[in-house]
């Protein structure tokens, strides 16, 4: 039916009293229906040179085909499959295009689906400025996200405005509202590396702020920033916090460190610095710690070419800040806080009380250490002796168990570490009782020479 023309005519089925137009056409033979303004009416006509447009009341185009099979819609000149185009006025505070799908059953609902792209040239996704001034986020075909930028760094590159003072690149908000924050609110970004044996559900490693559960806005408004790595194993996979930066009150309150586990109570005094293993008691005012539970010997340890130090900490005893070199220790100067005896007599009795053990005993107790030291029962970390042969450690650390500590005056004996089977001696206290026994020998010698 090339040609022929439908008028201002309605066809009514008088049956079933509706008005119907069916229009059929052989498409092979390259016509479409087209709306022709000078005769106000709708005839077939050969698209070779693609359909001129479809007006609108205005008498502008609104649609054209071309032969490119290209479609355009406010567009004259259409350079792409679809082609919408809004010239300026037309769409003014409204979207130029609205995909809706108000199917109502819950997983059942799709927007838009796109196909395109199989490698970082090919990008089924570009959205630009309204002058194509500027990329403000473009997809590629290998699934790097690009925001503000066309050069990829990584997986997601987003790249802001190098004038700005402050330029935030990706916010996470969790919100609660109509709810108050507790210690379980979280919110959190995490971290999988996967291979063939390794995915599983539970990341190995977090970054998350973790909420407040003290109903306190000045609280809750100064952050709790928190790591977390997976240090169970892959059967039974467990996130574990390894680091906690806080303040301890407000956002003007002071910064508070955690490495392994948070603290207990509230240091507000200064900054402070938690190594720990377990949660140690409630302690306060103590700027910089090495905490560990009362029953292990070493709370932290320094090793400095060869030197290694490891304090003493104890919540249950007072004794805080003792430092015990397993070997040597030198320096220019000491500030000697010495006790002194409170009688000649105590400081002879002290002098009195060294004796040095006989060899078989000396020995003996050395072997027991060294043991110890290759045992798992010894939370003391001595790497240079547990490197050593029973001969090599006899040798270089025999030595530090002539002096008899079984008879060693309770004055100058230090028995911090007995249980881990290292003994000490007070050398100030020592040194003291030395300088009174001196003074009265030479007393004595001096009365002896005027005589």
């Amino acid at each position: 039916m090339a040609n022929t023309k439908v008028t201002s005519r309605v066809l009514a089925d008088d049956a079933v009293g509706l008005a119907q137009l069916n229009i059929s056409n052989d498409p092979s033979n390259g016509q479409a229906l087209t709306y022709v303004q000078s005769s106000n009416d709708l005839q077939w006509a050969t698209i070779s040179g693609g359909v001129a447009g479809i007006s609108s009341s205005a008498d502008a185009t609104a649609i054209t085909i071309n032969s490119s099979e290209q479609v355009g819609i406010g567009q004259v000149s259409p350079t792409v499959l679809l082609h919408v185009t809004a010239a300026d006025g037309v769409a003014a505070n409204n979207y130029v295009a609205a995909f809706q799908n108000l199917e109502a059953t819950d997983g059942q609902s799709f927007g838009v689906a796109i196909q395109a792209g199989s490698n970082a040239t090919d990008i089924p996704l570009n959205i630009t400025t309204h002058d194509a001034g500027s990329v403000l986020m473009r997809l590629k075909g290998n699934g790097d996200v690009l925001i503000g930028t066309t050069t990829s760094e990584g997986t997601v590159t987003i790249q802001g405005d190098a004038n700005s003072s402050q330029f935030t690149a990706l916010a996470l908000k969790q919100d609660s509202s109509g709810y108050d924050q507790t210690s379980s609110t979280t919110c959190d970004m995490d971290f999988y590396l996967w291979d063939n044996n390794t995915r599983i559900s539970t990341p190995q490693a977090r970054i998350g702020v973790v909420g407040d559960s003290t109903a306190d806005q000045n609280y809750e408004a100064a952050g709790r920033l928190t790591f977390y790595t997976n240090i169970r194993n892959y059967s039974s996979p467990d996130l574990k916090e390894i680091f906690r930066m806080e303040r301890n009150g407000d956002a003007n309150s002071s910064a508070y460190f955690c490495f392994g586990t948070h603290g207990t109570g509230s240091q507000s005094s200064s900054p402070n610095f938690y190594a720990a293993n377990i949660t140690p008691s409630t302690g306060t005012n103590y700027y910089f710690k090495f905490l560990e539970a009362v029953n292990n010997g070493t709370a932290a340890s320094i090793k400095c070419g060869g030197l290694l130090a490891s304090s003493s900490y104890s919540v249950a005893f007072p004794d805080r800040g003792d430092i015990y070199a397993q070997d040597n220790v030198s320096a220019a100067s000491f500030t000697d806080r010495t006790p002194y005896p409170t009688s000649l007599k105590l400081a002879q009795d002290v002098i009195n009380s060294h004796q040095r053990r006989s060899e078989e005993e000396i020995t003996r107790l050395a072997t027991e250490q060294y043991n110890k030291i290759h045992s798992e029962e010894s939370d003391m970390p001595q790497p240079e002796k547990e490197s050593l042969s029973l001969e090599e450690y006899l040798t270089k650390y025999k030595k530090e168990y002539e002096l008899d500590h079984d008879v060693l005056h309770d004055y100058v004996n230090d028995t911090k570490y007995a249980e881990n089977g290292i003994e000490g001696r007070d050398a100030s206290a020592t040194i003291s009782c030395l300088v009174e026994v001196v003074k009265d020998l030479m007393q004595r010698i001096e009365t002896l020479e005027s005589n």
